[in-house]
């Protein structure tokens, strides 16, 4: 893939990322990339290629702050 095309994946994927990644860490208490192993490793592997790309998101800027509520409200409801 090119970089043009990672940088149009990550624009998309980036805040969902940061956002799952946020209930992962808070809620958890999982790192990201150990869940998703756990759950799909073509997954893990496709992210870990976007790596470099997803570490210049900025989590204040770039979070999806709708959908990490979402996911951890859906976790609490099914948690508990």
């Amino acid at each position: 893939m090119t970089d043009k095309l990672y940088s149009m994946i990550v624009q998309t994927l980036g805040p969902v990322w940061l956002a799952f990644g946020s209930v992962c860490r808070s809620e958890m208490e999982l790192e990201p990339e150990i869940l998703l192993q756990a759950w799909s490793p073509d997954a893990a592997a496709f992210l870990e290629d976007l790596g470099p790309f997803l570490e210049g998101l900025d989590p204040s800027e770039d979070l999806d702050r709708g959908l990490e509520t979402s996911l951890r409200n859906l976790w609490q409801k099914h948690a508990n």
